[in-house]
């Protein structure tokens, strides 16, 4: 199990303080829904493929794309996740999205590459963040670290595409 765990809520006001309180809200339930999955996958197969979710009128929901089989083929998945989430963006039915990726990162200060969860953030209302999680593999489960929170380059929503 998690030495810390990344889904902790009395961090979460924090994470987001910058950004309206329903930004937050969301941005904050879209992370509590997709890294205990990202979390399972890792221990079951040491990597994962991406995935996606949105945060909708009723909930986080995970959202996948119609072609999932063939993009998972041509290797173009994160892509098709993409086009869902804009699709869903478009037609009102997400207030936030997160697509959500394993990476090897290298830290801003120059230290070793680490393993690291990555979950790309867009709100409706325009903001957009990025979550990194480092993780350490473990036997029977992973290490996780504390949730780093950085500004994000949003893209799903059509606030952002200006």
């Amino acid at each position: 199990m998690p030495e810390h765990d990344p889904t902790e809520t009395d961090a979460a006001p924090t994470r987001f303080a910058h950004h309206p309180e329903a930004v937050r809200a969301d941005f904050t339930a879209l992370l509590e829904h997709v890294l205990p999955q990202a979390l399972r996958n890792l221990i079951r197969a040491e990597g994962f493929a991406p995935f996606a979710a949105a945060q909708t009128e009723m909930g986080p929901a995970n959202v996948t794309p119609r072609d999932v089989r063939q993009a998972e083929a041509e290797g173009r998945l994160a892509d098709a996740l993409q086009t869902a989430l804009r699709a869903g963006a478009i037609r009102g039915r997400h207030r936030a999205t997160a697509l959500v990726w394993d990476a090897t990162a290298q830290p801003a200060d120059g230290g070793t590459e680490t393993d690291v969860i990555i979950a790309r953030l867009d709100h409706r209302d325009g903001p957009s963040a990025t979550a990194y999680v480092p993780y350490t593999p473990k036997t029977g489960g992973v290490e996780v670290e504390q949730v780093h929170i950085e500004e994000g380059a949003g893209g799903v929503f059509p606030a952002q595409m200006v």
